[in-house]
């Protein structure tokens, strides 16, 4: 114990980098690998490394990433002690906060990082008070700060409520202005959520060559105060947009490979409008979108994937020319993945004589719908006359309880001859005798609570009609009667001698499984 020095510390000789420990081998590895094993710590673990040495407090005082994610109360002056003791010469890679903190707080953090040249900076937070709005975010430096390559701004939502949060407390208000004049000339991730522009984004270049040059992903999703938004950046790559609640939307960007635009034009008002041109996209994720007056995509030619959803119940005439459009933009896809108030639209065009174009490249469809009947199925044909080359056919029925949801056939004539499903599908075999040539494997997800007549209907006519069919799997919702449909399907003669039937068990799981890998397939990037 008399070894000890003041304060309870080993003398120098005998701390742990002392030659010939089995520390010192630890200690003696290079900085840059000390950091990053540091960096696997907890925060508060890495801070309390700094008194096993000198040279422990040395590396603590200029770790490249510093995480604050998890801090737990008291995580105000832990973080500005931290930043307080850092060395001035040491930049830093990362810097991360998530929680509720003071605006002086936020801002002293900001211009400290700032300062040391952060690349990463993360800031998911809620100010437990207000501050002005005539300041530029009160972070001018932040938008000079030319070391930025990843920036992302969100305001902290905690799902848990507890009394120790402050209320109210305050989201992160931002500066169109400050934004349209940045310096962040070298940033190439940006991510906004829930983040409010206090000023009109109508007249500013927000996202272009002159104030994000080097931008290649946008992310922007449930930001206030854009209702007109134009991303015109040159080497922008992937854009996300969701619940931004849009009046019009323009996407210009030769190099723009992914999009999605989910819950941003909900509501349909006079005028309307999206317009993008992109040339190299290959995937595009157009969801929950009721429908825009105008659309103007003039062609994806190398377009890989494309998802279409909306699941509005009523289905307004004037989408069809923008639906039109948006498909003819698509028409070079390989993938395509359809909800059904598409496929209703899609029911009177075919009756209006179809599609103009055909989609030739097409090799994987996707079709989601509630149920299976005569509201979808001239819709779900017209995409089959327009498809001559579909090698894979994927058929979800969703709902289980509208099987009498809106059965017309959207015409007048079918409609008062009592036209059935099954003589539909025999009146369109020779239409589709492409489609039926090419076609090899069908896989149908039926999650009726009854066996659905109509998806055995059109088993029977693929079986009957389909020449090059490989494999149909009728995926039902009910062990039980897989016998009974298995027996069914059995006794139906093939045009295709080698064609397999099976009968699967489908359900909810598999289902929400399949909409989470087709999510991941479109995204694999972002």
């Amino acid at each position: 114990m008399e070894a000890r020095a003041k304060g309870g510390r080993l003398p120098e000789e005998e701390e742990l980098h002392t030659e010939g420990s089995s520390s010192n081998r630890i200690s003696s590895l290079p900085d840059d690998i000390l950091h990053h094993i540091l960096s696997l710590l907890p925060v508060g673990s890495t801070a309390q490394t700094s008194v096993l040495s000198r040279q422990w407090n040395h590396l603590w005082a200029s770790l490249p990433i510093l995480d604050f994610s998890d801090v737990k109360g008291g995580a105000v002056e832990f973080i500005s002690k931290v930043l307080r003791h850092r060395h001035e010469n040491s930049n830093l890679k990362v810097f991360r906060v998530k929680g509720y903190l003071s605006s002086s707080c936020l801002y002293s953090c900001i211009d400290r990082v700032v300062k040391y040249r952060v690349e990463e900076l993360a800031l998911d937070v809620s100010l437990t008070d207000k501050y002005f709005s005539d300041d530029a975010f009160g972070l001018p430096s932040l938008f000079k700060c030319d070391s930025l390559r990843s920036l992302t701004l969100a305001t902290y939502k905690n799902p848990y409520y507890s009394p120790s949060i402050p209320k109210p407390y305050f989201g992160l208000l931002l500066s169109s202005n400050a934004v349209a004049k940045s310096g962040l000339h070298q940033l190439h991730t940006l991510s906004l959520t829930r983040v409010e522009f206090l000023d009109s984004a109508l007249e500013l270049d927000l996202f272009s060559a002159s104030s994000l040059p080097s931008l290649e992903k946008l992310s922007i999703t449930n930001c206030q105060g854009i209702a007109h938004l134009k991303i015109t950046c040159p080497n922008i790559k992937d854009v996300h947009i969701v619940k931004m609640f849009l009046s019009s939307l323009h996407i210009s960007g030769m190099r723009l490979e992914n999009l999605e635009i989910t819950h941003s034009f909900e509501v349909r008002v006079n005028g309307n409008r999206v317009k993008i041109f992109a040339p190299n996209l290959k995937t595009f994720w157009w969801q929950h979108d009721y429908g825009t007056e105008e659309s103007f995509a003039p062609s994806f030619p190398i377009l890989r994937a494309c998802h279409l959803a909306c699941f509005g119940k009523v289905v307004d005439v004037t989408m069809a020319k923008p639906t039109v459009n948006l498909l003819c933009g698509s028409s070079q896809v390989q993938k395509l993945c359809i909800y059904d108030s598409y496929l209703r639209i899609l029911s009177d065009i075919y009756f209006e004589g179809g599609l103009p174009y055909s989609f030739m490249n097409l090799k994987t469809l996707q079709i989601f719908i509630r149920v299976f009947n005569k509201d979808v199925i001239p819709g779900i044909t017209c995409l089959f006359m327009s498809s001559p080359k579909l090698h894979t056919l994927s058929i979800y029925t969703m709902n289980t309880y509208l099987e009498t949801y809106l059965p017309t056939w959207h015409n007048i004539l079918l409609d008062d001859a009592g036209c059935t499903e099954e003589q539909f599908w025999e009146s369109q075999a020779q239409i589709l005798s492409h489609f039926l040539g090419h076609l090899k494997v069908v896989n149908i997800h039926d999650y009726s609570h009854r066996i659905n007549e109509n998806v055995i209907k059109f088993a029977r006519f693929l079986l009957e009609h389909g020449r090059s069919l490989q494999e149909i799997i009728l995926h039902s919702r009910h062990p039980s009667r897989k016998e009974k449909i298995g027996s069914v399907l059995e006794g139906i003669p093939r045009a295709s001698a080698g064609v397999k039937i099976s009968v699967a068990l489908a359900t909810l799981a598999k289902f929400s499984d399949a909409c989470d890998r087709a999510k991941s397939n479109f995204f694999p990037f972002w």
